[in-house]
């Protein structure tokens, strides 16, 4: 009678450590599958990471070159009106100058005409 018993219990002790060994079997494999999503998903989001980070360097970089874009925008503004100053400057100056030279030109004939009419004057004195 003893030794069903031990068989019996040596089969389902055996079938236990089938099951066992089965269960530590797929909770080992479960495990390295975990592993590999956990893998996996630590590069994508390291690769994002990076990603960012170069992303954020560009903006920077383009931030830094529009402000100097628009320091040389308000120079060039700057520049601009005062040459606008310069040349408004210049064309009063001019304009003062033609309108002297206008007033030059019409003594200049006034006298002129005063010279004929003296000459003509002192022919007819003369004769």
């Amino acid at each position: 009678m003893e030794q069903p018993v031990k068989s019996r219990s040596m089969v389902i002790l055996t079938l236990l450590n089938i099951i066992f060994f089965l269960g530590f079997a797929s909770s080992c494999f479960n495990g390295y599958q975990q592993k590999k999503v956990i893998t996996k998903e630590m590069e994508k989001r390291l690769d994002l990471e990076d990603a960012m980070n170069r992303f954020d360097r560009e903006k920077e970089s383009l931030e830094s070159k529009a402000d100097s874009a628009l320091k040389a925008l308000e120079e060039e503004k700057q520049a601009h009106q005062a040459t606008k100053k310069a040349l408004a400057s210049e064309q009063a100056t001019s304009n003062g100058l033609k309108e002297s030279l206008e007033k030059a030109n019409k003594l200049k004939e006034a006298l002129e005409e005063d010279l004929r009419e003296a000459l003509i004057s002192s022919k007819r004195l003369k004769k």
